[in-house]
């Protein structure tokens, strides 16, 4: 097996096409308080739930500008580039700045707003958006970022309105917390902050913040033990990170997506089913079969 075949079956996270939301995001399946919020919002008590917000103010620096130079010594440049189109070598470009770059990364919502989103689609068992709209821009940064420093996306679900929202640039959120998520049902307001989660105006319940790291790595061991699927499935990690990239696409086309998860394309639409994927380097090539 060659090099560049190899680099193939390690699927690099940085040079991956499509790259996908931090895998991390699904770790919060294991923790216990995220499971007794979804054990209360299905359980019915806050009534329906037409609408759940989620968000993140940044607070991030600008990355300035910079010029293009060599790579550090014992960085294996083109390996690192995989199937992404070849470019000069740039710090911005590189290491966590990659996130902001379409080559590699999907900006803000798929470095963070994965997070937020998989745990809507676990409190509501959410599928695929029916119809996706998002806008925003850089409207605050004047460096090498190309993504959004400023984004607003919706995802219709056949019963419910998902928003995701980001602001690179702004310290904090109006209810104090930088990352969070509302569900707004009509029987009362689920809130989760940095204490775990709570509900006013209506039913009383609430659960505190507890460790994530332990039961996930747990689960993730009887799972190789049991042969049984992880709380955290790579289907539910492809469902949440498919939520990303439709709303960079619909941003990046400009104009409202309608979503067919049983084809997975976007309906109608050439342009925007063109960014599903992308045009492979010579030498980094998926082949058809596998």
């Amino acid at each position: 097996m060659t090099r560049r075949a190899r680099s193939r079956a390690a699927g690099s996270s940085a040079a991956a096409p499509m790259a996908s939301g931090d895998s991390s995001s699904r770790q919060r399946r294991s923790a216990a308080h995220y499971a007794s919020a979804a054990e209360l919002v299905r359980s019915g008590k806050l009534g329906r739930v037409p609408f759940i917000r989620t968000w993140i103010a940044g607070n991030r620096p600008s990355i300035g500008r910079r010029k293009d130079g060599k790579p550090p010594r014992g960085v294996d440049y083109d390996l690192w580039l995989g199937p992404a189109p070849e470019r000069p070598f740039n710090a911005n470009r590189f290491h966590y700045n990659w996130h902001w770059n379409w080559d590699y990364g999907s900006g803000e919502i798929g470095n963070n707003g994965i997070h937020v989103l998989d745990v809507t689609r676990f409190l509501l068992d959410l599928d695929a958006p029916l119809r996706i709209t998002s806008g925003g821009g850089k409207y605050f940064y004047d460096d090498d970022q190309q993504t959004p420093d400023t984004m607003v996306t919706t995802f219709d679900f056949p019963h419910c309105n998902v928003s995701w929202e980001h602001r690179l640039w702004s310290p904090t959120n109006l209810d104090g917390d930088p990352a969070s998520i509302t569900v707004f049902g009509e029987k009362g307001t689920m809130v989760f902050d940095k204490q775990g989660w709570h509900v006013r105006d209506g039913v009383d319940g609430s659960d505190k913040l507890v460790n994530m790291e332990g039961p996930h790595y747990r689960n993730f061991l009887d799972c190789v033990k049991d042969g049984k699927r992880p709380n955290a499935d790579v289907e539910e990690g492809h469902k949440s990170t498919r939520l990303c990239h439709l709303g960079n696409i619909a941003l990046r086309v400009g104009r409202v997506l309608e979503f067919d998860d049983k084809m997975e394309t976007i309906v109608n639409d050439p342009e925007a089913n063109r960014l599903l994927g992308r045009t492979y380097r010579k030498g980094f090539e998926v082949p058809a079969t596998v």
